[in-house]
């Protein structure tokens, strides 16, 4: 009985040793952490890869940018196109259109998907867009071009 005792205190001790001097080894990362770290989606290279596909780039925005960050936001709680008519009034353009996407670590499996979709395609490409504003809340990517005023 003494000897269990005395092996479960020195196995306590070594232990809280072991944590002091710094030579824990914590559990192994959970894939989602190190996948989330390795992502190489943002704004420049969302941008980058569109303009590569269209025929005339597009420029970044700030009143677009700061509608697309709204929308972002009530997408995050609601994914859907409801809530974007009438963004052109709202917004001074003549036209406007909206790309909406979740769940994209990668800057190219997010622009592959929406060129794999017809009508996220041709709000991609559409050369009457001359904006854009790109923004992510969360897991949601969205993008938002508009014409000349």
């Amino acid at each position: 009985m003494k000897r269990w005792i005395v092996l479960v205190v020195m196995v306590f001790v070594i232990a809280i040793g072991s944590f002091i001097l710094g030579l824990y080894i914590p559990e192994e990362k959970t894939s989602s952490i190190v996948s989330i770290k390795s992502c190489d989606i943002n704004q420049d290279s969302v941008l980058r890869e569109i303009n590569n596909l269209r025929d005339k780039d597009v420029v970044v925005a700030g009143d677009i940018t700061e509608f697309a960050q709204q929308r972002a936001i009530e997408v995050s709680s609601n994914f859907s196109h409801d809530g974007f008519d009438g963004s052109a009034d709202r917004l001074g353009y003549k036209l406007t259109g909206e790309n909406l996407a979740t769940g994209y670590c990668y800057t190219e499996e997010l622009i592959n998907s929406w060129l794999n979709s017809p009508t996220h395609k041709e709000v991609m490409l559409d050369s009457r867009y001359d904006y854009i504003g790109i923004e992510f809340y969360k897991n949601v990517v969205v993008t938002i071009y508009g014409d000349s005023q």
